[in-house]
């Protein structure tokens, strides 16, 4: 809708820029990982989403297209699901060929 009425995506605008490193730092501080895994996590995504927000900045200011971006993030979203639906079944038939139970159990024991 934003690229309708040439407004930036939201992975432009400034609140979203540091979301990845805020989601490491919760996650280690919840003690979900081991400090060192959550550091280099910390230092990965903070570099990361500046580089990126940095490029996709300038190239909406070079070019002014705002449709490219939003093109290449729907790209990768439908890419994400068909690869997590494949590995789901893949791990899904060698769980069935290994003989465990799914999670289901029969009503009547």
């Amino acid at each position: 809708m934003l690229v309708l009425f040439n407004g930036l995506p939201p992975i432009a605008s400034p609140p979203h820029r540091h979301i990845p490193s805020r989601v490491g730092c919760e996650v280690q501080v919840l003690g979900r990982i081991q400090w060192g895994y959550g550091g280099v996590l910390f230092g990965v995504a903070f570099v990361s989403s500046w580089v990126g927000q940095h490029f996709i900045v300038g190239y909406i200011r070079k070019t002014g297209k705002n449709s490219y971006i939003a093109f290449i993030l729907s790209f990768i979203i439908i890419l994400a699901t068909i690869l997590l639906c494949v590995l789901g079944v893949i791990q899904t038939i060698e769980d069935v060929n290994s003989g465990k139970q799914l999670g289901f159990t029969p009503l009547c024991r």
